[in-house]
């Protein structure tokens, strides 16, 4: 008997069923150059990553880059959809930065926070070849074990960079990191601030997430935008401008970019234009730098903002990035601030969240992915909080490896002090738990600050009434 030919077996190639496997993750500027991270130290955002192919497992690239991504704001990065096999990661340099000398060596040995770059070639630094495997990776780093989220770039540079957090004040959830650099050579400020994916990101069309009245491409180039104010070390303030997110324009490859603080959505409030030597955003980069000209759907993924295959240098987060000159701040910089963040429409219903500062925490990538407990860890130090969100009171336990004064600390998000809730010493492997009572205490957020020896570590409480 003859099989119909629709009936007949198809010889599938097994490399087709191999599950796929990801690699990443922090680049941070080691002001000790220690090699490891310290939990004061910032990550770097906006900085070029490539990936290449070794292979041969030789350390050195089979050729030109296969892929190109960014930092984010928190300085991480990552690769998905990758056949297993050795791959090199580079990381191209800023100006004035050197290689810290100190390395974790083999970036095989999946120890995290240390530093992987062992091997400058011109402009970047590179790590030794990295051999990824389906199901061989470690589980310990928050993405199972087809993942390798452990390659890490240590780099010393002559800038400073700086950190500032900020949280709305009608919807707390919604959130915005900021990061500064102060580079002395050229005599510039960069500045970039990225906001929380719960109050606006980069989908759109049949690719939105998250959105509960569907988002737009046209959305993003309507009334976005971010307003700054800039001041000088004795607190004057010297600039205040808002930046244009992204408008049509035929001076840009793509014929859409941000028209910065003098078209589109931008405006002057407070200083000179000429001192605004740039602006960049998150979409701009998309459309312009990677080519990826999309105005109707952007990139589909999933609510963890997977990358695409397709697309997989897309940026989901919008950013805003401006670089001013410092002959606008006598006597120097002092900080930016950011008083409110407006996109049209966002997903909280609320167009414009007025903002404050408040003490920075680690990376959601850091926290648990069990909702009712948010655990934190830097090497020696393992603390964990639940119930979290919680309804009047909370328990924070912690274990060090080394016997030390410890100290637990709750606060506002304002940086005002709730409650001392431990102080003295703790034993070593020893685990110690203390209650967090809340029940006089308005809902929101607190900060609670886990303190031993040289080791901080900044965790978020949710009470909800």
């Amino acid at each position: 008997m003859r099989l119909h030919p629709n009936l007949l077996l198809r010889h599938i190639p097994v490399e087709n069923c191999i599950s796929l496997v990801n690699l990443g993750h922090l680049v941070w500027s080691d002001v000790n150059s220690n090699g490891i991270k310290d939990p004061s130290e910032p990550g770097i955002p906006g900085l070029t990553v490539k990936l290449y192919a070794d292979a041969n497992n030789d350390n050195i690239p089979d050729g030109a880059a296969m892929a190109n991504t960014s930092t984010d704001g928190n300085g991480i990065y990552n690769f998905g959809f990758l056949a297993p096999g050795n791959y090199i990661v580079g990381v191209v340099l800023p100006v004035g930065a050197t290689v810290v000398p100190i390395n974790g060596g083999d970036p095989d040995n999946d120890i995290d926070n240390d530093n992987n770059a062992i091997n400058p070639s011109g402009n970047e630094v590179r790590s030794n070849a990295v051999t990824l495997g389906t199901g061989l990776e470690p589980t310990n780093d928050g993405d199972g074990n087809n993942g390798n989220l452990s390659v890490d770039f240590a780099i010393h540079s002559s800038t400073t960079i700086l950190q500032r957090c900020y949280v709305g004040t009608s919807h707390h959830y919604v959130t915005a990191s900021q990061s500064w650099t102060i580079n002395t050579v050229t005599n510039t400020a960069t500045i970039r601030t990225t906001f929380s994916k719960n109050f606006v990101d980069n989908t759109y069309g049949t690719g939105q997430i998250g959105w509960p009245s569907g988002h737009s491409f046209g959305n993003l180039t309507g009334s976005d935008k971010l307003t700054l104010q800039l001041y000088d070390v004795n607190h004057v303030k010297r600039m205040e401008f808002s930046m244009d997110y992204i408008s049509a324009s035929n001076q840009f490859p793509s014929g859409y970019g941000s028209l910065g603080v003098t078209g589109g959505d931008g405006s002057m409030t407070l200083g000179n234009a000429s001192d605004v030597l740039d602006v960049e955003t998150s979409l701009g980069r998309n459309f312009n730098d990677f080519g990826y000209i999309l105005t109707t759907n952007s990139p589909s993924t999933n609510a963890n903002y997977i990358p695409n295959a397709s697309y997989p240098n897309w940026i989901y987060d919008v950013w805003y990035e401006v670089t001013v000159n410092l002959n606008a701040f006598p006597g120097g910089f002092g900080e930016p601030l950011v008083t409110g963040i407006h996109a049209s429409p966002s997903k909280t219903g609320q167009n414009t969240e007025t903002m404050m500062d408040t003490i920075c925490v680690q990376p959601i990538s850091r926290l648990s992915e069990n909702s009712n407990q948010s655990n934190y860890s830097e090497e020696g130090l393992f603390v964990n909080a639940y119930p979290n969100p919680f309804k009047g009171s909370t328990t924070i336990e912690f274990r060090t490896e080394n016997s030390s004064q410890a100290k637990i600390e709750v606060f506002t998000l304002s940086g005002s002090k709730v409650i001392d809730l431990f102080n003295q010493q703790a034993e070593a492997g020893v685990i110690y738990k203390t209650e967090f009572n809340a029940q006089d205490l308005p809902d929101g957020i607190y900060i609670y600050r886990m303190s031993i020896e040289d080791k901080v570590i900044n965790g978020k409480l949710i009470l909800m009434k």
